[in-house]
Parts: C-alpha cells; sequence; structure tokens
C-alpha cells in the first residue's frame, strides 16, 4: 500500500481489496459486480466479484480509467485504478481460485475467467494469464486428479485435438492437465508454460514408446486408428519429423516407430497392395488396413519414411529379411509346396509393379520344377540350373528333371530377368555346362527314359551348326564329343544313343544297313548329318571320312558271296563307281562264281575277243548280276584289252566275215556303239585303212527325198563300209550312192575322224550323175529333184577346188540343168555345149540359162564358154530439124491427110508427102524433077520399089523423113532373128539406092548389139545343112558379108570380118 499510495500521491487513502465467489453456483455466472464498499453499476463479464478502493469517476457511477484530454499520457487516477485491476486483483483471483480447486473443484470449470467486454475485464484476465507460469497457487488438477501448479504442469491447449488428449491421458502423464478451464490461447507461445502443443507432444511420444505401443494392443485397444491418424495428421500440419514417433500402425495389430529412410536396408512398411503383400511378407510390414492409405499425408511420408508406396529391389528384400521365417542368402533351399508357391507368388507380385531383382539375387526366391526347391538368381545364372524359356524345350527340361538338375520353366514362372534371355548358341553352351557335373557323360542317357532321351537328342541336335559351336570352349567340345546323341552302325548291329568320338562319319547320306556287313567289326559308322560333321570337325576331324578313305575302310574278303549280301555289295560298288577316281585295287566286283576281286584281275565280257581268249575262264568276267553295271566299271580298271590295233584287227574279222557272207550284224552293233561310247579307243587307227571295211550297220530305211523317187535308192548290205554311209545332214548329197548311220557317230568321233559320213567330190559328183542320167529322164520337173540339183550346185560351187579334178569326169556328160526356172522345160547340158552370154543358141551351142548363171564359175571351169564379140565406134551424124516442121508434118501423117505418093511393099500400102521426101531426099527431088526446075504434078502416085522390098524397109525410111529417129526391129524370140536380120539388111540395100547414107551407122551398131552375126550366117556362101543331137537345122542362101558388099556397107564388111576372126570360124 505505502508503494501504491507513493507512487500515486494518495497519502491519504488506505486501500483494501475483496473478491466474492458464489460456492452454489452450477453454471458459470452470467453477471457480475464491482463493488466500492457499495455495489456500483458497472457489470463485469468475470465468474467473481470485486471490490477496491477505487478512485471514482466524477459522476460516481464508475472508475476512472480514461486518457487525458491533453494528449496520450494515462492520468494518475487512473494509472492507480490499472495498477489494482493489473497487480492485486489477478494475485486475490489466484489465491482464490486455489482455495476453491482444493475444497470445491467441481466448481473450478465455472471459477476461471472465460474473457472479457470491456477494457478492465480483459485487463484482469490478462494479468491473470500472466501470473499463472510464476505462481505456487495450485490451480489445477491433474489427469490423476492431483492439484498442480500451472509452472508445474502440462497443459492441454485449446486447439489441440482430441486424440492428443486421449493419447497422453492413457499414457497417464503426472503433470497432465486435460481440463485447465481457462483459455489457454493466451500462452499458447509462452516458453514457461508447457501444453500438449505438437513439439511436446512428439517429444513425449518418442519418450513413452514402449508405453504408446501398448496403447493399441489387445482386444480394446485404448486407442482406435482414427486416434492414431488424428495424432499422425496433428504433428504432420505441424511439420514434425515422425522419426522415432511409435505411431505406425502394422496390420498385425501393432503401432512400431517411424524410422528415417536413410538406407536400402531400412525395413519398409508397405502401404500400397497391403493384402497381396501381407501375404507374402507378413502383416507385421503392412501399414494397417484401416489407415486410408490413399491421404496424401501416408504417400508424403513414403519419401523420407520407412514407408514404400512405390516397391523396388531394395524395399522387397528388406521385406524378406524381415519375413517370418526370414528368406537368408543361399545358393537354394528345400521348400514345401507351401513355399514353393509363395516364391511363385512374390515373383507374380513383382512382374506386376515392374520390380527388378538386383538386390535379391543372391536369395533363394526362385521356382522350379522339381517341386521341393528353390534357387537364387545368382545360383540360377551359374550354369547348374536349366532355365526353359519356351514350350519347345520341354523335351530337355524333362531329361533334366530325371537327372535331378534344378529346371527353371520362365513359361510358368514369371521372372522378369530371365524373359528371353537365351539364344540358341547360350542355350548348347548352358546345356553342356550342366552336362559337365556328371561323368561318365557317355552313359548318361541309361539315367532316364530312352524315349525322353531320344527326344533330348534330337532337339539338342537341331541347336548344332557351325556357328552356335564356334563360342564353345574346350572343355564344352569335350562334353558334346562324349555326349551320346546319334546313332550309329557297328557292323549289322544298330547302335543307339552312340558319342561322337566312337562315330566314324561316312561322306554321303547312305542306307547303312545294306552295307553294314563290309565294314570292320570293330567300327561304328553313321551317315553324313551337318550336326555331327559340324562337331567331328571342331573334336576328331580324322572321323569324317572322304571317299577314299571310306573306301579303304571296307572290309570285303576274297571269299564266296552269299546271295543275301549281293544287293548290299552292289550299292557299295555303285558308290566306288560315282566317286572314286581312277583304278580300284581292293576286292570288290564278284567274278561269275561270286568272288569279289580287284578291278583290274577282270576282264569285259562284251569284248570277242576276250570271249574267245578265257573261254570257261569264270575267276576271270564279271558275275552276271553285276553287269549292268559295266561300263561304269571301266574306269575302276576292269581290263578291255581293245587298245586300237586289236580292235583294227577285230574290225578287218568283220569285214572278212561280212565279204564272206556270213551274218555279222550283231558284232557290227557291238562294235559300232563301242567306238562311240569309246571313241578314243579307234583314235589310233588311221582312218583310210578302216575307210573300205564294212563294220558299220546302217538304218534299215534308207534315206529318200520323196515316195516316188523310193524306186532309185541303192540295194545295199546291211553291214557297210566307212565309204558307204552318210550322216543324215548330208543325204541330199549322197543318198543314190549310200545309207544313212543306225547310230550315228558321236561328236568326239567326228573330231577323231572328220571324214567320216561326209560327201567327197567325187561322190557328190557320181550322185549327181545318178539323178541327171537315171532319176531325171524318168522323173521330170520334179520339185523334190529340182531341189536336191540346186543342193549339190550349191554345195560344189563352195568346194570348187576339191571339185576341180573330176572336171574330166563329168564334162562330156549332160550334168547340167539348163532352165529358167522349175517350170521350164528341162534340158541337160554337158558343160562344152554351154555357151554363157550368147544372145539365143545356135546349132552348136546353147545359151546358158537364168538358172546356171549362179554358178558361172563353177559351170566354166568344168568346161562351158563365154561369148565375146568386136566393138566399133558409133559415128552418128547430127540432123537438125524445126520441132515445128516435124510436128506438123507428123500430125499429117498420123491423120493420113494429104497423101500424095503411096507404097505398096509386100502388099503393104503405105502413104507419104512427096514435097517433104522431096526435101529431103536427093533421090525423090531428082525423080521429081525438082532439080530441073518442073513443078510437082498434082494427084496422087504410086512409087515403084525394087522387088522383094519389105514393108519394115520402106516404114524405117519413112519413120526417119517425119521424126529423124532410127526404127529398130527387136527380136522376140530365136526364130524371129533371121527376119530381124533380113529386115536390117533390106533397109541398108533401100537406103543405097534411094542415096541416103545415115542409115548405114546405125543399122550396123543394131546388128552389133542384137548379135545378130555368128558362124551360121557371117560367111557361109551357098546352103549348109547341119545336124546334131543338141542342134536344130538352120538353111542360109545369103551371108551377111555378101550383102554387106552388095549394098556398098564397108563397116559392116569389116565388122564381119573381125568377128569370124575373134571367134576362129573358117
Amino acid at each position: 500500500v505505502q508503494e501504491l499510495t507513493a507512487r500515486y500521491r494518495l497519502s491519504n487513502l488506505q486501500p483494501n481489496f475483496g473478491l466474492a465467489f458464489n460456492l452454489a453456483s452450477k453454471e458459470y455466472p452470467s453477471k457480475s459486480t464491482l463493488f466500492a464498499t457499495l455495489p456500483l453499476p458497472v457489470s463485469i463479464a468475470l465468474p467473481v466479484h470485486l471490490h477496491a478502493t477505487w478512485i471514482l469517476a466524477p459522476d460516481r457511477r464508475s472508475i476512472r480509467n480514461d486518457i487525458s484530454v491533453q494528449g496520450n499520457e494515462v492520468p494518475l487516477d487512473s494509472q492507480y485504478n490499472r495498477h489494482i485491476l493489473q497487480h492485486f486483483i489477478p494475485t486475490l483471483y489466484l489465491q482464490t481460485l486455489a482455495y476453491i480447486n482444493e475444497h470445491y473443484p467441481h466448481l473450478m470449470q465455472f471459477a476461471w475467467p472465460q474473457g472479457g467486454k470491456n477494457e478492465g475485464e480483459v485487463m484482469v484476465a490478462t494479468a491473470l494469464n500472466q501470473q499463472l507460469t510464476r505462481v505456487p497457487d495450485l490451480v489445477l488438477r491433474t489427469i490423476s486428479d492431483k492439484r498442480i501448479a500451472p509452472k508445474d504442469a502440462l497443459v492441454h491447449l485449446k486447439d489441440t485435438p482430441d486424440s492428443v488428449k486421449k493419447l497422453l491421458t492413457c499414457l497417464s502423464l503426472p503433470s497432465y492437465v486435460a481440463e485447465p478451464h481457462f483459455d489457454t490461447s493466451f500462452f499458447e507461445n509462452w516458453d514457461n508454460l508447457r501444453g500438449d502443443s505438437p513439439a511436446m507432444v512428439s517429444q513425449i511420444l518418442r519418450n513413452s514408446v514402449r508405453d504408446v505401443e501398448g496403447l493399441f494392443g489387445g482386444h480394446s485397444p485404448a486407442l482406435t486408428m482414427e486416434d492414431l491418424q488424428s495424432i499422425v495428421q496433428y504433428l504432420l500440419d505441424a511439420k514434425q519429423s515422425l522419426i522415432g514417433i511409435p505411431l505406425l500402425p502394422l496390420e498385425d495389430g501393432r503401432v512400431v516407430t517411424f524410422q528415417a529412410n536413410k538406407h536400402s536396408s531400412t525395413p519398409k512398411i508397405f502401404i500400397c497392395d497391403r493384402e497381396r503383400v501381407g501375404k507374402l511378407f507378413g502383416s507385421h510390414q503392412v501399414l494397417n488396413s484401416e489407415i486410408n492409405s490413399d491421404t496424401g499425408i501416408w504417400w508424403l511420408m513414403s519419401g523420407h519414411l520407412n514407408l514404400d508406396y512405390d516397391p523396388n529391389t531394395a524395399s522387397i528384400r528388406g521385406a524378406l529379411e524381415n519375413a517370418k521365417p526370414s528368406v537368408a542368402p543361399q545358393p537354394q533351399r528345400k521348400v514345401t509346396a507351401d513355399q514353393l508357391h509363395w516364391a511363385r507368388e512374390l515373383w507374380a507380385f513383382m512382374a506386376d509393379n515392374n520390380i527388378g531383382c538386383d538386390h535379391v539375387t543372391d536369395l533363394p526366391l526362385v521356382p522350379t520344377r522339381n517341386g521341393d526347391l528353390t534357387l537364387s538368381l545368382d545360383h540360377a545364372r551359374d550354369g547348374k540350373v536349366w532355365i526353359s524359356s519356351n514350350g519347345d524345350e520341354s523335351s530337355i527340361t524333362e531329361v533334366f528333371l530325371h537327372l535331378q538338375i534344378p529346371v527353371v520353366d520362365l513359361q510358368l514362372d514369371r521372372i522378369p530377368p530371365l524373359r528371353g534371355w537365351r539364344h540358341t548358341s547360350q542355350a548348347i553352351h548352358s546345356v553342356l555346362t550342366i552336362l559337365q557335373q556328371f561323368n561318365p557323360i557317355s552313359t548318361i542317357h541309361k539315367r532316364v527314359p530312352l524315349d525322353d532321351w531320344a527326344r533330348f537328342a534330337t532337339k539338342f541336335r537341331s541347336w548344332v551348326q557351325d556357328r552356335t559351336l564356334d563360342s564353345l570352349n574346350p572343355e564344352l567340345l569335350d562334353i558334346l564329343n562324349n555326349l551320346p546323341l546319334f546313332d550309329g552302325w557297328q557292323g549289322c548291329l544298330p547302335c543307339r544313343f552312340v558319342p561322337c568320338f566312337k562315330l566314324v562319319m561316312l561322306p554321303i547320306r547312305v542306307n547303312i544297313p545294306k552295307i553294314a556287313h563290309f565294314f570292320p567289326p570293330n567300327m561304328i559308322v553313321t551317315s553324313k548329318t551337318s550336326d555331327l560333321e559340324a562337331i567331328l570337325r571342331r573334336t576328331a576331324p580324322t572321323k569324317l571320312l572322304s571317299f577314299p578313305t571310306f573306301f579303304s575302310h571296307l572290309n570285303i574278303q576274297r571269299s564266296e558271296l552269299p546271295e543275301n549280301l549281293r544287293a548290299s555289295l552292289r550299292t557299295i560298288i555303285k558308290l566306288v563307281i560315282e566317286h572314286h577316281k581312277g583304278h580300284y585295287s581292293s576286292p570288290l566286283i564278284p567274278d561269275e562264281d561270286g568272288i569279289p576281286r580287284s578291278p583290274n584281275e577282270l576282264y569285259d565280257h562284251r569284248i570277242e575277243s576276250n570271249v574267245l581268249q578265257f573261254k570257261g575262264r569264270r575267276d576271270l568276267f564279271v558275275h552276271s548280276e553285276f553287269r549292268d553295271l559295266i561300263n561304269g566299271m571301266i574306269p575302276l580298271g576292269i581290263r578291255r584289252k581293245f587298245d586300237p590295233k586289236d580292235l583294227q584287227a577285230f574290225i578287218e574279222t568283220v569285214d572278212k566275215d561280212a565279204n564272206n557272207g556270213q551274218d555279222v550284224m550283231e558284232r557290227a552293233i557291238w562294235v559300232w556303239r563301242l567306238i562311240n561310247d569309246s571313241p578314243l579307243t579307234i583314235g589310233g587307227i588311221d582312218y583310210r585303212i578302216i575307210r573300205g571295211k564294212r563294220f558299220i550297220p546302217r538304218r534299215r530305211t534308207q534315206y529318200s527325198p520323196d515316195p516316188t523317187l523310193s524306186q532309185y535308192v541303192p540295194t545295199l548290205e546291211m553291214v557297210v563300209s566307212p565309204d558307204e554311209v552318210h550322216l543324215d545332214e548330208h543325204a541330199p548329197l549322197l543318198w543314190t550312192l549310200r545309207a544313212p548311220f543306225d547310230l550315228e557317230p558321236s561328236a568326239t568321233l567326228k573330231r577323231i575322224y572328220p571324214e567320216i559320213g561326209r560327201p567327197t567330190a567325187e561322190h557328190v559328183v557320181l550322185h549327181l550323175k545318178n539323178l541327171s542320167t537315171h532319176v531325171a529322164t524318168h522323173e521330170l520337173q520334179s520339185e523334190t529333184l529340182f531341189r536336191e540339183i540346186r543342193h549339190i550346185y550349191e554345195w560344189l560351187k563352195m568346194n570348187q577346188q576339191d571339185f576341180q579334178q573330176y572336171l574330166d569326169l563329168i564334162s562330156p556328160h549332160p550334168v547340167w540343168l539348163n532352165v529358167d526356172s522349175m517350170e521350164s522345160p528341162w534340158t541337160w547340158c554337158a558343160a562344152d555345149q554351154l555357151v554363157f552370154d550368147l544372145p539365143r543358141d545356135t546349132g552348136r551351142s546353147f545359151r546358158a540359162q537364168l538358172f546356171l548363171c549362179d554358178y558361172r564359175d563353177l559351170l566354166i571351169a568344168a568346161g562351158a564358154r563365154r561369148r565375146r564379140y568386136a566393138t566399133i565406134d558409133q559415128h552418128r551424124p547430127e540432123t537438125s530439124y524445126s520441132a515445128k516442121s516435124l510436128a506438123g508434118w507428123r500430125e499429117l501423117r498420123r491423120k493420113e491427110l494429104f497423101f500424095d505418093i503411096w507404097f505398096k511393099p509386100e502388099g503393104s500400102v503405105i502413104g507419104a508427102h512427096r514435097t517433104l521426101l522431096a526435101a529431103l531426099i536427093p533421090h525423090f527431088a531428082q525423080a521429081f524433077g525438082v532439080d530441073s526446075g518442073k513443078r510437082l504434078t498434082t494427084g496422087s502416085v504410086q512409087y515403084p520399089l525394087p522387088d522383094a522390098t519389105s514393108a519394115f524397109a520402106v516404114r524405117a525410111v519413112l519413120d526417119y523423113v517425119y521424126t529423124g529417129a532410127f526404127s529398130c526391129p527387136k527380136p522376140g524370140k530365136h526364130e524371129d532373128v533371121p527376119l530381124v536380120l533380113k529386115q536390117l539388111l533390106d533397109l541398108l540395100k533401100l537406103a543405097h539406092l534411094w542415096g541416103i547414107s545415115d542409115f548405114e551407122a546405125p543399122t550396123v551398131a543394131l546388128i552389133s548389139e542384137l548379135r545378130l552375126v555368128d558362124e551360121d550366117n557371117c560367111d557361109l556362101g551357098t546352103q549348109d545343112h547341119k545336124q546334131g543331137r543338141y542342134h536344130k537345122p538352120l538353111t542360109l542362101i545369103w551371108t551377111v558379108l555378101q550383102q554387106a558388099k552388095t549394098c556398098g556397107s564397108t563397116t559392116l564388111a569389116q565388122y564381119c570380118i573381125s568377128t569370124k576372126e575373134l571367134n576362129g570360124w573358117i
């Protein structure tokens, strides 16, 4: 009081204070009063009445609590009242509360201030709250109903959820005040008051792990999962770390401590797919199913706590290690059927969640087909486990199951790291690596059913290729070499499942049972296969037999061959024939007694000389059942005894017997076929020696170009000499002399003897002579014969040099068909009767016709001639006419107008104009008296002509008068030549008579051009008759030379004399 009065200068006051609370209250008082000895009309919102020595306001109805009007300073009166409210009243209030809490604790809920409406009320409540943490008054009660001072208590805060209060209450904390009855929001941030804040709760939980874990156990847990989730949410909202807090609920009912997710080895609690994970790893590793893990807080916590929302291989390993029982690292372990099913479910879970296996490779998790075993992935990959990747490998799998090899089936068990991991070469490597543990490997097939092993061998052999074996090391190749995969034959006994190292592979696929008898008894052989060849090439190349080594291993005894082995030996002989080169020196071919002998001990039975020479020697000839193979046996060394010398002797024998009338056809056919099949045999014989020998069979039907000509085919013996046969291609040149081959010579034989069957000039000429002499005389104008003749002429033309020596042979014979075409009448002439360039036939010669012109040089070489004529210089006078005048006279002549002179030669009447004749021909000018000055008489006159004047001569003169051109007669055929010559000579005589010199030169030139002068009309004098086989009669009573002299034509006379001298006419 002294302090108060001294501070506010109230020396005359003696302040006192008082506080009253209704102990009979059953609810919070709605209204209290402020007293200054007497009640003031001032209501307060506190649960108690207050009395003090106040400084009242001037109206005596309230206390002073204002501010100075002069500024912001509070007046001393107001300061006094405030000091009471802030210091004395709170102290008294706390003492009162302590009393009530001790004696009337059930009224504590009504005794605490609940805030204030005016400034004074707020001031009291605030000061009260501020003093709570300092005073020793026991104003609070703990959950154990013990009084406690606020400074020693843990107070439940206003904003803390009930779940936390429930938790702390269940923990029975001795200082925890669950019901503080006052507004705790006033001092939530005060350090000296402990409340159930997130930080405090976290600390309490970390220090009470065992107690908290016990709250969630049993049949009636103190806290629910809903409470737990609320508490966790409360802590997380305040960003409190959950590490070390035992609020992680598990499916097995327990609650464990949250741990930091710092290491992969930290055990994880799975919050996804909890039912499936719980079955796999236990409910103790799964978040309680009552917790809604879909809420964001759990997903957020999974990042830094031991919660696994997205499992990986590391968390799977942790779960396996914490499983009950745990899965410890080991290569393999024995399991029950349930455990095997569990392993498969585990891999299915990992596959569904795309979980790898990097952290679990050393754990025995891989299920096997063996039924009681699981493996670690590391062990599955170390080469001692068979991993089946597809159904095609079932045959391999079955065998390994029989051998008690662990088998992993990738189709049955979803193991992601192994799916599709192996190709063929790895499969072979894997199988051989697994089998490496068995010893001896060569008898491993006896441990499994044979049918299963057969399927195993078939499948494994399908993998064996060059490329798949390249990666095998020597140890695995040795295993492969000892693996019983192949079938073979030992003698006549079949052997199943033989290792490669015991086999000998034949160089060809062959039916081994047929030939097995002839192999050594200790040798196991098999046919050629690509897989066995690939293995032996790397492990035992010498076991790959070549044909020479194969044949060298044959065991053929020199003893009589049983009939049941003949087919087998025949197979071997065929193989030797096909694949052996050169002579074969071991016993092979059975003789007639069935004893195998080397080929060089036997003779060819087809050679007559051999049969005759070794008659009765059954040991020297091939057995009859094998003789169809004789041609193939010859290169092996069968002795033929037929060198060129022997063949020549045989041919001479056949020829001799044929000439003596013996039937040699069979021998001829044989020797000719022999020569054709082996032409080199005859190559050493000179063709000139055998060309006349009869040893070649001819064709029974000889060549005939046309059925009508078949009667002219020569009749020859059936066995003929080379000179009596022809190749089919040369038949048109030789068919009247030779016959066709029964079997044409081979190409090789033709190269050895180019002359065989080919035409010679002599035979072609004789054939031509036969056609012209014997055939053509009966078969006139045959188209076939005409074609054959032309073919012969063409051949003679191409081979003219060879033909030259036979000119004398055919020169006098009419073998040349002198026609223009086939339709022309056929005339056969000798070569010396034919003349080229002859304008017409004469008494002694024939003009060579068009058909023979293509063979001009050939016929001249054979004796035909060529007509040559002397040449003359032609000097034709140049005559000038008036074109217009001549055109007018020609038009008058054409229309026969104004003719005034007539000529009547040979009964013809020819008109002309005297004026024109007199103007151009001096003879007529003189005859008409023009030169004497007389005038022509009028009227028509007939002018006299010499006897036998031809009409041609008169017309030719008149044509010259009217046109200035010379009319040329043209002979139409041979009979017209004398007439043309007569007409030209008549013209010369008339021209000479009328004194027209211009006609001589062109007339003589035309006689020369038309070759009208010949040996019959040039200078013969009197009538001459000449007859001959190929000449026609000719009669002349004048000669050209005589007529030339009569007409005074020196040019024509000189032409006749020169032509006569050039041709040697006498």
